[in-house]
């Protein structure tokens, strides 16, 4: 057996009978192997742009229902916290929602598919917020009346937290089904909280340190009640070979 596998493994012999590949055979052309090469590269992109469309896509919904709801207070909580719905807006329920959609896609497939579909996702927008500059038939309805500071706050420190939280869901794997997804949402809440606030209220002189930690905690309530959905989905969206999560 152990004959065998090296015999497998070990540098053909050439001509000249020591192991070395002969002059004729080193310098041999490899424009077989390079263009097999290639061709698995470009599968590989292939494939990866095919099986992370569709959640790129319900992950641009998400955000563009956010968008959409952006006006509307959000009236939930008053009675246990005053004046929330005062600066508190019904989409930012998109927030750990969109975490909850990386998730799924970070279960399946991986952390390497899950930062792909968020790509994806924020290039849709940067399509879509972008359309009458790129003489696309479509325009999104007040998107000059958002302030630019929050505007791109919002993109950027979203964007970030999404990708802090696919990363942290596979570094938060184990045997314990819920670990992945709550650490996931956690830091995904605890970093749009910390990078949103700041950059976008700091010189507004609004009690933004206090928003921020509403804001976390709410996140954070509403990625464990997604854990609910999470479990749920469980069977129906397993993890590839060589993934944990169960």
């Amino acid at each position: 057996m152990v004959r065998g596998t090296y015999a497998a493994s070990a540098t053909p012999v050439s001509q000249s009978g020591l192991g070395v590949p002969a002059a004729s055979e080193a310098f041999a052309p490899q424009s077989a192997s390079t263009s097999t090469d290639e061709q698995s590269w470009i599968d590989a992109v292939l494939h990866a742009a095919a099986t992370t469309m569709v959640p790129a896509l319900v992950l641009f919904a998400v955000m563009a229902v956010g968008y959409a709801y952006r006006d509307v207070p959000f009236t939930y909580v008053d009675e246990y916290l005053p004046s929330t719905s005062t600066w508190l807006p019904l989409g930012a329920v998109a927030v750990p929602a969109s975490f909850f959609i990386v998730h799924l896609m970070n279960r399946r497939y991986g952390a390497v598919l899950a930062l792909i579909q968020i790509g994806l996702a924020w290039t849709m927008v940067a399509m879509a917020a972008l359309g009458p500059a790129l003489n696309m038939p479509w325009e999104i309805q007040n998107l000059l009346e958002v302030p630019p500071n929050v505007a791109l706050g919002m993109a950027a420190s979203l964007a970030f937290a999404q990708a802090a939280a696919a990363i942290t869901f596979a570094g938060a794997r184990s045997w314990r089904w819920w670990t992945a997804p709550f650490n996931g949402s956690s830091w995904g809440s605890a970093v749009f909280a910390l990078t949103f606030f700041p950059a976008t209220q700091m010189m507004t002189g609004f009690e933004w340190p206090a928003h921020m930690a509403t804001f976390f905690l709410l996140s954070l309530a509403a990625s464990v009640a997604l854990l609910i959905v999470y479990w749920l989905a469980r069977p129906v969206i397993d993890p590839l070979p060589g993934l944990g999560g169960y």
